[in-house]
Parts: structure tokens; C-alpha cells; sequence
């Protein structure tokens, strides 16, 4: 009985490390959202893009794309304004 109890607690942690992972990694991108957000609200196009970047690399959500290609047309690059958008 004690093994198959050791057994499940075992088994039950990495499902634990990896929802706190996941958690962690949603607070992260969140961060770099906000901060992001608060660069290209002033016109800080580069830094924006830096930021949007490490958050879609966090959480890979497709609206992180899209602000992306709104930094780069802004920042009048519309090349990579383009691949953003298409991505």
C-alpha cells in the first residue's frame, strides 16, 4: 500500500510543477504585455516590439502577433510589419 501510495505522489507532482509552470509563465507574459503596452503607448516602438516578443514566446497567443505588426508599421518598417501580421 505505501508503494502505491509513493507511486501516485510521484506521478502527481510533475502535474503540480507544471500547472505552477504554466501559471508562472501566463504571469510572466502578462508582465511583458503590460510593459510593452506602456512603450508603445509613448511611441517606443522598438522597445514594444522587444517586449510583445518575449511574451508571445511565453504564451504564443496570435494577438501578441498582431500588436507586433502594429509596432513595426508604426515604427515604419512595414516589412516586418508584414511578416508579423502574416505569422
Amino acid at each position: 500500500m505505501f508503494a502505491v501510495a509513493t507511486l501516485a505522489l510521484y506521478t502527481a507532482f510533475p502535474a503540480i510543477a507544471r500547472a505552477e509552470s504554466d501559471a508562472e509563465k501566463k504571469q510572466q507574459a502578462k508582465e511583458h504585455y503590460e510593459m510593452a503596452t506602456r512603450f508603445y503607448d509613448v511611441g517606443k516602438y522598438g522597445e514594444a516590439i522587444n517586449e510583445y516578443e518575449q511574451a508571445y514566446l511565453l504564451i504564443e497567443d496570435a494577438a501578441l502577433l498582431f500588436n507586433i505588426g502594429q509596432a513595426y508599421r508604426l515604427w515604419d518598417r512595414p516589412e516586418d510589419a508584414s511578416r508579423a501580421y502574416k505569422n
